[in-house]
């Protein structure tokens, strides 16, 4: 099944990792977004080739690039 990934007005995508429903800020047309507050070790390339992830996806994403030891290293 395939997940559209696609924001909606109101700002709205499903996380193509997880297809839970999260709202992107930027989307929204608010200044700012929620991921903005985490670290910033992710290239925009990468990013941008799967598309925004939920907060539990990015979060465990974010996790398992940092400490490599951690169990979410499969994300």
């Amino acid at each position: 099944m395939s997940v559209n990934t696609a924001p909606s007005q109101n700002g709205q995508r499903a996380c193509p990792r997880c297809g839970q429903v999260f709202t992107c800020g930027l989307s929204a047309g608010l200044e700012r977004c929620w991921c903005f507050d985490l670290p910033n070790i992710i290239p925009v390339e990468s990013a941008s080739r799967e598309g925004c992830l939920c907060p539990t996806c990015l979060g465990k994403l974010i996790d398992s690039l940092t400490n490599p030891q951690s169990n979410e290293a499969s994300v």
